[in-house]
């Protein structure tokens, strides 16, 4: 029988809550998140043990990547799930105790699946894109600042001449970076990032994001999950005759990947026929521009998720030649009807 445990993990320390079944009560133990500590940690646990933990940026990755050499079970869960069943528990008390409490008691009730570490490239390929958008920021920012320096009535040259420096770094560790991306690409995910490009309206900063989100396309089942999970999924809120909420995108998951992926379905809608065509259905249903491009932005992940499991590239006149063969072909007589009296 599998014993789920919870635990809250911080910068320096993690709080483990672990039932105990001749008192029912949850014993609370806190390690170091250090490698001796969670080594410590993992020698006491049970057998047919289930950990159950928040995702919390590189706080848990030392834990994890333990975990999962030992060969213990372990799942990461969102934020926000536990937020939520925390309200649903009633729990109004909030420590490091009783969150690893609520954590245990969520894998007991929902049994979360195991969760799977990314390879090491894909790992390595969040870490350069994460600092390619540092960069990016830092080289704006410093763009900006020389601009200001410009109109300013007695500036002084060496700040000048410093800022002008940075920038020309920082344009050079962009370019450095970007290569390494690419080499990660052309090595690993070749024949991948082929698949996914062909589809109208991807490109190539839009395929590193799939590809790293979707951990190469292996940790979501459905393109559903993954529109769920960047937050592209659209909410509905209606109780009886008089409480209806608007619909809107969840807004969940990665910010970036929602955001490059607006601007990929402004591209569709003019490139990606099948998405021009339902981009141009809804607003002749009346439906507003910006409710239209999240359509498109499901359409494409689903083209891309077609795309990726048959091992094809996107064909642009598919759904247009299929559209047109339903159109001329005869309806199909039913064979085998009751007769009517």
């Amino acid at each position: 029988m599998k014993k789920f445990i919870g635990i809250d993990i911080s910068a320096k320390t993690f709080v483990v809550a672990s039932l105990c079944s001749s008192s029912q009560k949850h014993q609370i133990q806190s390690f170091a998140n250090t490698h001796a500590g969670i080594a410590s940690f993992i020698a006491q646990l049970p057998e047919q043990a289930h950990c159950i933990l928040e995702a919390t940026g590189n706080y848990s990755l030392l834990l994890c990547y333990q975990l999962a050499e030992q060969g213990c079970t372990f799942s990461v869960i969102n934020a926000s799930e536990s937020i939520h069943f925390r309200k649903l528990m009633g729990q109004i008390w909030k420590d490091d105790a009783s969150d690893a409490k609520m954590l245990a008691l969520y894998g007991e009730k929902l049994q979360p699946q195991p969760y799977a570490l990314p390879t090491p490239k894909l790992i390595q390929l969040k870490q350069q894109r994460a600092l390619l958008r540092q960069l990016k920021k830092q080289l704006q920012a410093s763009k900006n600042f020389l601009h200001s320096l410009s109109v300013h009535p007695k500036k002084d040259l060496q700040t000048e001449n410093i800022t002008k420096d940075n920038i020309q770094y920082l344009s050079e560790q962009v370019e450095k970076i970007k290569k390494l991306i690419g080499q990660i690409l052309t090595e690993e995910f070749e024949q991948l990032a082929a698949l996914v490009q062909s589809v109208k309206g991807i490109g190539p900063q839009m395929t590193q994001g799939l590809i790293e989100a979707t951990h190469g396309f292996t940790a979501f089942a459905s393109p559903q999950q993954f529109s769920k999970f960047i937050g592209i999924s659209p909410t509905y809120h209606q109780s009886g005759t008089s409480v209806r909420f608007r619909s809107q995108i969840n807004r969940s998951g990665d910010p970036n990947i929602r955001a490059m992926l607006y601007v990929c379905a402004w591209s569709a809608i003019r490139y990606n026929s099948a998405c021009k065509a339902l981009y141009e259905r809804l607003l002749e249903r009346g439906k507003p521009s910006k409710v239209a491009l999240v359509a498109v932005m499901n359409k494409l992940i689903r083209q891309v998720f077609a795309v990726v499991q048959k091992g094809e590239p996107y064909d642009d006149e598919f759904e247009e030649v299929l559209k047109q063969k339903k159109l001329a072909d005869p309806p199909k007589k039913l064979a085998n009807l009751p007769k009517q009296n």
